[in-house]
C-alpha cells in the first residue's frame, strides 16, 4: 500500500532468498513481506496467543484485510465465527514487527464466547420485534439470521433482522439492523446503515470547475471515467424508481442557478471526484471501497427534502427547503462518503464512544477533502456544513475548533459522552483533530480552548490526518473507545514518525487536552496518567485516604433501589475536583439503571441516567465528579435505582478514588 511518508529504517541484511546476489557492500532496504507471508506470520502468532483475543475452541477466523507498513511491519485484520455463526464485535488485528515477530493484538471482543447455538424463540418472533422497534414506515423485514453478539459485555446468541423502509420523516430511506436476544426476545440494540446529515441551503457552491465526463450517443453523460466510472443522476424529486443519468449536448453543464437541474449535479459530481482524489493521492486508497470503483451520486431526491445521506453504496442529496437549496456542499460529500471508508476499514459502530468516533472520522475527512479541493468559492476550514446554513443564521452544523459552540457537542470527554448522540459525542474527536492539526488558542480558523488549560502546538493537518487514517486502517476496531483511540493513534504516530517524535508528543498532548488520558508512558519519563475511559480500579483493604472500595455485593431488586455505603475516616484533606467513582454492576438490561452518588453532607450527583433504549448488559464504568468542597471523611453512598420492571442484577462493588 502506498504510504505518503515512509518510516525510517536501518539497512537490513537478508540471508538467502531476496538478498542472494547482492554485493557485500550493498545496503538493502526494509524487506516488504508478501500478503501470503504476512498472513502466515499472523496465523503463527495467532496460534500462540489465542488467549489474547479471547478465543474459544469453537472459534474460527478469516483474514479480512492486510496492511503492510513501509518498514515491513504488518497488521492483519480478522473476522470471527463461533460454531459457524458470525460474531459481531469479534474482529481483531494481529500486529507483527518487521521480520515477522509478534507485537500484539487489537481486539474488539472483551470476553470468551460460551453460549448455546439453539435459539429459544423463533425467527418469526424476532422479525416481529424488529418491525415494532422501527420508528417509521416499514416496507420489508428480511428473514432474521442467527449470530453471536460480543460487541458489548457478555456474548449472547442473537438474531439480526434488517428492516427496510423510511425514517419518521417519510422520505429518508432506512435500512435498520435490529439485534434481538435469541433467548429472551428483547431488543439488544439497533443501528441504521443509511448515514445522513441534516441541513438547509440557498445556492450552488463550487462555481466554475472542470468535470470529467463520458462521450455518449448524441453528446455526453455525467459518468466519470477518471474516478472509477462514478456517475451523477437525477431522482426527479422522487424517493424510488430510476435515477436518470445527466446528459448534455455540448459538455457544458449547469448555469450555477438552482433553476437548472444540472447545477446541483455539477457540485455533486465534483465533490465525489475530490473525495476520490483525496483518498487516492493522500492516503493511497483507490476509491471508497478500495476497489478503484466510483460511486453514484443521486441529486434532486424527494420533495422539499432537507437532508443528504450515504446508504452504504451511494450518495443522495435532497433539494432542501422548498426544493430551492440543494445540499451539495464539498465537505458534506466528503463526510458522507467517508462513512463508507470507515465501514470498509474498521466497521466502526454507531453507539457509545465509537459512534462519536465514527462521526468525527467523517468530519475529519470531509474537512480534509474540502482543504484538498482548494475551491475559492468554498475554501477549506474547520466548520462543518457552513455553506448549507442549517440554522438559517449563517452558522454551520459543527465547529471542530470548539465543538460546544453549537450548543450540544462536547469539547472534552466525560462519562456523559458515550450516552450522547454520535453527532454530538463526535466533538471530542473533532476537537482532538483540530488541536493536533492547528494547535490551541488563537488560530486563523478560530480560537480553540483546551480542557485542562494546557497549550498544544499543532503539527499540520496532513500529518494529523495521516496519523488518524493509519490508526483507522491498522488498529481501530468496531467497539473503539476514545481511550483506545488515544492508544491507537499513538501507535500510528510511532509507525509513521517514531516513538516520542514531535508528532507522537503532539498526539499525546492533544488527547490530554480533550480529557482523554491514557496509560501510555510519557516521553519525559514521568509516570503515566490513568485513563477515565478504561478504568482498572484497585481495591483496598478497608480503604485509605486515596481510594476506598465497598466490601460486599448487594442485590438490585426489580423496579426498586439499593444503597451501598463506604465510610471514610482519618483523612484530613478534602476530596478533589477529579474524584473518580468506579462502579461494577451485573445486570441484564443496564438501560433500566439510574446511578447517584450521595456525599457525606447529603449532596447528590447523578452519575448515570436510565435509558430504555440501552439494552446492553452490565455497567463497568468510572465517573468523574467535582467533590472539591467535600471532606473525604464521612459516609459516601451509591444509590442504584432500577427504574423499569423486568430485570434484576447485582451491585458487585464500587469505589471512590480521591
Amino acid at each position: 500500500m502506498k504510504k505518503t511518508l515512509a518510516a525510517a529504517g536501518a539497512a537490513v541484511l537478508v540471508a538467502g532468498g531476496i538478498g542472494v546476489g547482492l554485493a557485500a557492500t550493498a545496503q538493502a532496504g526494509p524487506v516488504t513481506p508478501s500478503r501470503a507471508q504476512a498472513i502466515s506470520a499472523a496465523n503463527t502468532a495467532l496460534s500462540a496467543h489465542r488467549s489474547a483475543i479471547h478465543a474459544s475452541s469453537s472459534d474460527a477466523f478469516k483474514v479480512h484485510r492486510v496492511v503492510t507498513d513501509s518498514d515491513g511491519a504488518t497488521h492483519v485484520r480478522y473476522t470471527r465465527t463461533y460454531h459457524g455463526l458470525p460474531v459481531y464485535g469479534g474482529d481483531f488485528v494481529v500486529h507483527n514487527a518487521p521480520g515477522g515477530s509478534y507485537e500484539g493484538v487489537t481486539v474488539a471482543q472483551h470476553q470468551t464466547i460460551g453460549v448455546g447455538t439453539t435459539a429459544k424463540i423463533p425467527a418469526s418472533s424476532a422479525a416481529r420485534t424488529a418491525r415494532t422497534a422501527h420508528k417509521g414506515k416499514v416496507t420489508s423485514v428480511d428473514t432474521p439470521t442467527l449470530l453471536v453478539d460480543a460487541a458489548d459485555g457478555a456474548p449472547v446468541l442473537a438474531y439480526e433482522a434488517i428492516v427496510t423502509g423510511f425514517k419518521q420523516d417519510g422520505q429518508t430511506p432506512s435500512k435498520e439492523h435490529v439485534l434481538v436476544n435469541a433467548d429472551t426476545g428483547k431488543t439488544i440494540r439497533s443501528w441504521d446503515t443509511v448515514e445522513e446529515v441534516a441541513g438547509t441551503g440557498k445556492g450552488i457552491f463550487v462555481g466554475d470547475v472542470n468535470l470529467d465526463t463520458t462521450q455518449a450517443s448524441g453528446g455526453y453523460e455525467m459518468t466519470d471515467p477518471s474516478h472509477g466510472n462514478g456517475y451523477t443522476c437525477d431522482m426527479k424529486n422522487t424517493e424510488s424508481g430510476t435515477c436518470t443519468k445527466f446528459t448534455d449536448a455540448d459538455n457544458a453543464w449547469g448555469t450555477g442557478a438552482n433553476s437548472d437541474r444540472a447545477s446541483a449535479a455539477v457540485d455533486a459530481h465534483y465533490g465525489a471526484a475530490m473525495t476520490f482524489d483525496y483518498y487516492k493521492e493522500k492516503q493511497g486508497r483507490n476509491g471508497i471501497f478500495g476497489d478503484g470503483k466510483g460511486v453514484p451520486s443521486r441529486v434532486h431526491y424527494g420533495s422539499g427534502y432537507v437532508n443528504a445521506f450515504w446508504d452504504g453504496q451511494q450518495m443522495t442529496y435532497g433539494d432542501g427547503e422548498g426544493d430551492n437549496a440543494p445540499l451539495v456542499e464539498i465537505d458534506v460529500a466528503g463526510h458522507e462518503m467517508s462513512h463508507g471508508v470507515s465501514e470498509a476499514l474498521a466497521d466502526l459502530g454507531y453507539s457509545g464512544d465509537v459512534g462519536g468516533i465514527n462521526e468525527a472520522n467523517s468530519d475529519i475527512f470531509g474537512t480534509m477533502v474540502e482543504f484538498y479541493a482548494n475551491n475559492p468559492n468554498d475554501p477549506g476550514d474547520y466548520d462543518i456544513g457552513e455553506e448549507i446554513n442549517i440554522n438559517g443564521d449563517g452558522t454551520p452544523l459543527r465547529y471542530m475548533y470548539q465543538p460546544s459552540k453549537d450548543g450540544a457537542s462536547f469539547d472534552c470527554w466525560s462519562s456523559a459522552v458515550p450516552q450522547a448522540d454520535p453527532h454530538y459525542s463526535s466533538g471530542v474527536g473533532n476537537h482532538l483533530f483540530f488541536l493536533l492539526a492547528e494547535g490551541s488558542g488563537n488560530t486563523q480558523y478560530g480560537t480553540s480552548p483546551t480542557c485542562d488549560g494546557s497549550t498544544v502546538t499543532g503539527i499540520g493537518r496532513d500529518k494529523a490526518a495521516n496519523i488518524w487514517y493509519h490508526a483507522l486502517d491498522a488498529y481501530m476496531v468496531s467497539t473503539e473507545s476514545y481511550a483506545q483511540a488515544r492508544q491507537d493513534t499513538l501507535k500510528s504516530a510511532t509507525d509513521l514518525y517514531g516513538q516520542c517524535s514531535a508528532e507522537y508528543k503532539a498526539t499525546q498532548a492533544a488527547w490530554t487536552a480533550v480529557a482523554v488520558t491514557g496509560s501510555d508512558t510519557p516521553c519525559d519519563g514521568s509516570s503515566p496518567t490513568p485513563t477515565p475511559t478504561s478504568p482498572t480500579p484497585t481495591p483496598t483493604q478497608g480503604g485509605s485516604c486515596d481510594a476506598v472500595t465497598s466490601s460486599a455485593a448487594q442485590a438490585i431488586p426489580d423496579a426498586s433501589s439499593v444503597t451501598s455505603s463506604i465510610a471514610v475516616t482519618g483523612c484530613s484533606a478534602n476530596a478533589t475536583a477529579q474524584t473518580k467513582i468506579t462502579v461494577h454492576i451485573t445486570h441484564s438490561y443496564r438501560g433500566d439503571l439510574q446511578i447517584d452518588l450521595i456525599s457525606p453532607k447529603g449532596d447528590t450527583a447523578r452519575l448515570k441516567n436510565a435509558n430504555p433504549y440501552d439494552s446492553a448488559a452490565d455497567v463497568n464504568a468510572t465517573y468523574t465528579v467535582n467533590a472539591s468542597d467535600e471532606t473525604r471523611n464521612g459516609t459516601w453512598k451509591l444509590k442504584v435505582t432500577d427504574v423499569y420492571s423486568g430485570d434484576t442484577g447485582t451491585l458487585n462493588s464500587w469505589s471512590v478514588t480521591f
